[in-house]
Order: structure tokens, then C-alpha cells, then sequence
């Protein structure tokens, strides 16, 4: 009653705020209130106006969002990579902690204030800002996943691979980036491997052959010039066929031995048999299914 009381004080429009109701049904409603002085009655008596607004599905419609924003922020600080909203103008309005460890910024000097052209080195840079001016105009136009050299705060280059899409009905872009640096590093030192390694099978006298359990995968020159057969036709050929049949049943016995982790011979003798039939005696050394036949008959 003393708050009622104290509303007929008030000389201007005065919102008290959101109210729970309960209806005749047992319904129960949000309901905005307001009140309005509207003067003195002749007599002394003040009137006033209070209004209520039902704003139940509004109130309702507020609280799903809510509650969809922190569900939203919760996937967003949680992805496990390195994870941003990107501007129409190229800003950064949000970041993860993935995304503060990858740059070395923390996030306050990079949400609203940095671009993502400030972390792409120039050798990208072109490509990725055509890439977004083209997602904007047709998301279709622009890949939507890349791989680019990232800059972080102390100029340390990352290779990262890039997943972007547009935010429905907005200008607005998600990128996912995962730091694939190592990965890439041990893709280099492969290839760069198999470079030396082919270099070396290729120039050596000895026949040296690749194979899984039964398949040849690969073979050398030398290879070739030992059996009689071309590479094409030693591809795909079960390696046992190159032996005598006398050595095989020895040989396949210690190959399925080595495969399993036992202890087995790595240098042991066998026949070779050529395209034409004719046996050539070799001493052989196997090892992890990398063969290699030194004839000297």
C-alpha cells in the first residue's frame, strides 16, 4: 500500500518495471507496468494513469535468446581451434582463447581494433582479401576452406589451415583456424626424404623392391634389368612369383615372421627367376618390406 501510495508524489511518467501476474485461468504472465500523474481532482485528490503491457512472448522471445547467445559462446570458446568473427571492413569483433594463444594478443586488443590482414603475410594477403570481398557478394565464389601462412605477435610463422563461412543473414564471417605447422613441416621433410631416397634407390646396382604382404609397390632400375620385366609389369605383382619355387615356402615363412616383430635373418641367399625363365643367385637383405638383391650369378 506505501508504494502505491508513493506513486501519487511523482509529477512525471514512471516505469515500475516487469511483474509476474497470475490470471483467472492461472496463467501466469509478464506484465510491464507504468503510471502517469494526471493532475488534482477539485477537491485536492490527485489522479494518476497506470498502464500494463502484457509482454509475456516478448519476455519469452528475450530469455530463448539469452539463453541462445551463451549456448552460442559456450561452442565458440569451446571448439578446440582457434576460432573468429570477422566485419563486413575486415575487423575483428570476436575472439577465442585458441585464437589469443595463436596470435599472442589477448583479446582486448583485438576485438573491435584489429583486422585479419594484420596477421596474413603479404604473399596471401591479395588472394585472401579478393576472398573476401567475393564471399560477401556470393558466398559460392570464395573457397571456403584454405590453407594460408598466418603472423603472429612475435613475427613466427604459422601454416594454418582456414575454414570460413558467412553468418546467415548478416555481412558478417566464422573462421576456424588450425595450426597445421608441424604436420606441414613433417610433409616437407617426407618429400624431401623420398626426393634423397628415390636418388638413391635409382642410381644403385643393387635391385631394390618395395612390397606390402604380397604386392610389389615399387621398383628400381636395376630391378627391371635383373628380372627382365619392365616396372610396369613388376607393379602390382606378387614379389613371390620372383622367386624359385624352392626358396619361396623359406622365404615367405621368414618374411611372415619379420611382419609379425620376431627375430628373423636379415641376409639369407635365394633364386631369382627372369622373365625368361633363366635363374639368376642372389644374396638378399630384407628389411620392414624393403628388399634389396645383390646377384653374383
Amino acid at each position: 500500500e506505501s508504494e502505491i501510495e508513493t506513486l501519487f508524489d511523482k509529477e512525471e511518467r514512471v516505469n515500475e518495471g516487469v511483474y509476474t501476474v497470475t490470471t483467472k485461468s492461472g496463467d501466469e504472465r509478464k506484465w510491464d507496468f507504468s503510471t502517469s500523474p494526471l493532475g488534482k481532482l477539485p477537491d485536492g485528490r490527485k489522479l494518476i494513469l497506470s498502464m500494463a503491457n502484457d509482454i509475456t512472448e516478448r519476455f519469452e522471445a528475450e530469455n530463448q535468446l539469452k539463453k541462445s547467445k551463451e549456448k552460442y559462446k559456450t561452442v565458440f570458446e569451446n571448439t578446440g581451434t582457434a576460432t573468429c568473427i570477422i566485419e563486413e571492413d575486415t575487423t575483428i569483433s570476436l575472439v577465442n582463447r585458441e585464437f589469443e594463444e595463436l596470435s599472442g594478443y589477448p583479446k582486448e586488443e583485438i576485438e573491435g581494433k584489429g583486422s585479419w590482414k594484420d596477421f596474413v603475410t603479404d604473399e596471401d594477403l591479395e588472394r585472401m582479401k579478393k576472398y573476401h570481398q567475393d564471399r560477401r557478394k556470393n558466398e559460392d565464389e570464395a573457397p571456403s576452406r584454405y590453407e594460408f601462412d598466418f603472423v603472429d605477435k612475435e613475427d613466427e610463422i604459422h601454416h594454418i589451415l582456414l575454414t570460413i563461412d558467412m553468418i546467415p543473414n548478416t555481412k558478417k564471417s566464422v573462421a576456424s583456424l588450425l595450426d597445421i605447422t608441424n604436420r606441414k613441416e613433417i610433409e616437407d621433410a617426407l618429400r624431401e626424404s623420398e626426393k634423397k631416397y628415390q636418388a638413391i634407390t635409382e642410381r644403385s646396382h643393387d635391385a631394390i623392391f618395395v612390397t606390402d604382404e604380397d604386392k610389389i609397390l615399387f621398383v628400381n632400375d636395376s630391378t627391371s634389368e635383373l628380372t627382365g620385366y619392365g616396372k610396369e609389369e613388376l607393379l602390382d605383382k606378387n614379389w613371390l612369383e620372383l622367386l624359385h619355387p624352392e626358396d619361396r615356402k623359406k622365404i615367405l615363412e621368414i618374411d611372415k615372421q619379420g611382419r609379425k616383430g620376431e627375430e628373423v635373418p636379415t641376409r639369407y641367399e635365394a633364386r631369382i627367376l627372369t622373365k625368361e625363365g633363366d635363374i639368376s643367385y642372389c644374396s638378399q637383405y630384407c628389411k620392414f618390406s624393403l628388399v634389396f638383391y645383390r646377384c653374383y650369378s
